[in-house]
């Protein structure tokens, strides 16, 4: 008898489409297994200890080189896009399959603590982008959404709202801001946002969108519009960059006697790896300093000066950064005194030379990546934080600075992890070249180790799966990394579709 972790030649089929082996799937397994072990914290990062906080003239200083950089066509835009809106949704869609499975109609269903966030949903859809399509949808359906909400028949409402396809939409292309035939979507943000952070001297504003393979043509068909729209107003003209995440990067789960999670007809259930697998598209683009946002944090003010100019600054940090440490690199490189160096690193990564071979140790720090990474007071929003993190050996020269999340953090350091001052709201902006300006090969500076191993639900059932070291976290371990205290209102997620309620995406304009 095949034993539940073994592979059928239907299975080495399926993996060798993929661009797997039986060893990849070993790997993977081993993994699972046996997790590696949690990060060793050494102490949070706080404002004078790894974050740093710049005065006014120093922030402007910042921003004019990006400036500069920026009409030289330095810089681009990456956007993970992927993402369903499914998430957004998620409340409403349990609240329908509780209506089906208990005949209680749903205006009875709200008032229960359980779905306080539909209850809320309801309540303020007239503030909400969606409406317009919500409304169509309803037209449909022979009646007006104001006065099905009238007569308590929200049921009715809610058919509606899964009918219009909203909740089946690519996060990016879901309705954030505005009203009617002027609402905008997530995406046309971002092009909005970056026009004015990006755009070189000739009007082009290059980005990068992963998203699934079966969206790009609805995201290139809304960039085409877009263009349109906002081209000539703006004065750009958005060179946009598609990619999807490669199916090499998918990964297996296991059922919790150890054999291989399987779809109901027997095949292998494979999962994508998360944002850490992603670094093979970062490398795609196109140049040489690039921003890193998250598809759902974008105001409805995409353009504000003041964001702008914030964004601008850590991009001129980065452009800084990464100048002077090319010209200590030149110095070690010709035989030159170490000790400017050594000060450079201690002053912003921390760390010092061990006492055996410190001109190799410097030459190899300084030829990693760079990133700047904007962090937000403390305010209890979920995600990870920045961190001092003991080195796994002497050799490494002392804590470096990570982007820690909670699940990498073992029990008996918990604590400490919750002294975090500051969280990690994905607002960076990263190099992609070394110092002779040739691209990096991004995965040599991952920790392959780091992966984030949880449970999940799949077909009514836990299982283990497993995500490749995040993007920020473990797929960056080994860049240089710099924390710089950024306005909180610079972070506006949406993960629930009620938090288009909240402030910063409610303007009118």
């Amino acid at each position: 008898m095949i034993r539940r972790f073994a592979l059928t030649r239907r299975d080495r089929a399926a993996l060798r489409r993929r661009g797997l082996t039986p060893a990849d799937a070993a790997r993977q397994r081993e993994r699972l297994i046996r997790p590696a072990a949690p990060l060793r914290l050494d102490r949070p990062c706080r404002v004078g200890d790894g974050i740093e906080r710049w005065s006014p003239a120093r922030r402007r200083a910042l921003e004019r080189l990006a400036r500069a950089g920026a009409r030289r066509g330095l810089f681009s835009v990456l956007v993970p896009a992927s993402g369903a809106a499914s998430r957004l949704f998620q409340n409403l869609e349990t609240l329908r399959r509780r209506r089906d499975a208990t005949g209680r109609p749903v205006a009875s269903l709200v008032r229960e603590k359980a779905f306080s966030e539909s209850r809320v949903f309801f309540k303020h859809l007239d503030r909400l982008a969606l409406a317009g399509r919500l409304d169509a949808a309803c037209r449909r359906r022979g009646a007006s959404r104001q006065r099905l909400l009238t007569a308590g028949r929200w049921d009715e409402v809610l058919d509606a709202l899964f009918e219009s396809g909203t909740a089946s939409l690519p996060k990016g292309l879901v309705p954030f801001h505005g009203r009617g035939p002027g609402a905008r979507t997530a995406f046309e943000e971002h092009l909005r946002a970056a026009a004015t952070i990006v755009g070189d001297d000739r009007g082009r504003c290059r980005m990068h969108f992963t998203v699934a393979p079966d969206q790009r043509r609805a995201f290139a068909r809304e960039a085409r519009a877009l263009q349109r729209k906002w081209g000539k107003r703006l004065g750009v003209r958005w060179r946009i960059q598609w990619s999807v995440q490669s199916p090499t990067t998918d990964t297996l789960a296991l059922e919790k006697d150890g054999g291989w999670a399987r779809e109901e007809s027997g095949d292998l259930y494979f999962r994508p790896g998360g944002h850490g697998a992603l670094l093979g598209n970062l490398e795609k683009t196109r140049a040489p300093f690039v921003f890193i946002r998250n598809i759902d944090n974008v105001s409805d003010a995409p353009t504000d000066p003041a964001a702008a100019a914030w964004r601008r600054a850590l991009g001129g940090r980065l452009m800084d950064l990464w100048e002077e440490g090319r010209r200590w690199l030149r110095v070690l490189e010709a035989g030159g005194p170490m000790e400017g160096a050594a000060a450079f690193v201690a002053s912003t990564l921390g760390g010092r030379p061990p006492s055996k071979n410190p001109r190799s140790w410097l030459g190899r720090i300084l030829r990693r990546p760079w990133r700047v990474c904007g962090m937000i007071a403390q305010r209890g929003d979920p995600g990870g934080g920045p961190f001092w993190v003991r080195a796994s050996s002497r050799s490494e020269g002392g804590p470096s600075k990570q982007i820690v999340e909670e699940s990498q953090v073992g029990a008996g350091q918990r604590r400490l992890w919750r002294r975090s001052t500051h969280f990690n709201p994905v607002d960076m902006v990263v190099a992609l070249r070394d110092h002779r300006r040739r691209p990096y090969r991004l995965a040599d500076f991952a920790d392959d180790r780091s992966v984030l191993v949880m449970e999940k639900m799949f077909r009514g059932r836990p299982v283990r799966v497993w995500e490749r070291p995040g993007l920020w976290n473990g797929g960056m371990h080994r860049w240089n990394t710099v924390f710089v205290e950024i306005p909180a209102a610079l972070f506006t997620p949406v993960k629930r579709v009620t938090d288009l309620l909240r402030p910063g995406h409610r303007r009118a304009h």
